[in-house]
């Protein structure tokens, strides 16, 4: 194996972004109900809660609009949004789901997935997923099927 190229976007996180709207609207209506009764600790509290849950809400939206970039499996390598990942130091390799499967690369010393290894194949999922299986059984890399923890 050469080197390999695939199309890959960021996770959807559909459900990230449901609770995320759900929780926005719901201090959005605690906003609207604070009256002059209430003091400066509501206003902050709320109003920074507000915006936090927000900020999160539209870069999770963001990151599940841009466009497909692309994942380059070379021999003993992972070129993936600028950064290179050699088979040496990856741990594992996680994936999760079964019909648009979320995967995830796991450097030595990081307890969860990084946000830029964090991926699902955009075109010909089965083709991708087969030459990462074969890539990391060629390159000695732990790969596993099971969810796991990343951030946004």
């Amino acid at each position: 194996m050469n080197q390999v190229t695939h199309a890959v976007r960021n996770p959807r996180g559909i459900q990230l972004i449901i609770a995320m709207a759900i929780l926005s609207l719901n201090f959005w209506i605690m906003v609207r109900r604070l009256d002059e009764k209430s003091g400066t600790t509501d206003y902050i509290v709320t109003w920074g809660t507000f915006f936090i849950v927000a900020a999160v809400l539209l870069v999770t939206v963001y990151r599940a609009l841009q466009k497909p970039v692309e994942l380059q499996l070379e021999k003993g390598r992972v070129l993936l949004r600028g950064h290179t990942l050699p088979a040496e130091d990856i741990r594992v390799i996680m994936i999760n789901g079964y019909f648009s499967p979320l995967i995830g690369i796991k450097p030595y010393g990081k307890r969860i997935v990084p946000v830029p290894f964090c991926f699902r194949f955009a075109r010909d999922q089965d083709q991708g997923q087969d030459d990462l299986i074969k890539w990391a059984r060629d390159n000695g890399v732990k790969l596993v099927y099971k969810r796991f923890i990343r951030w946004l």
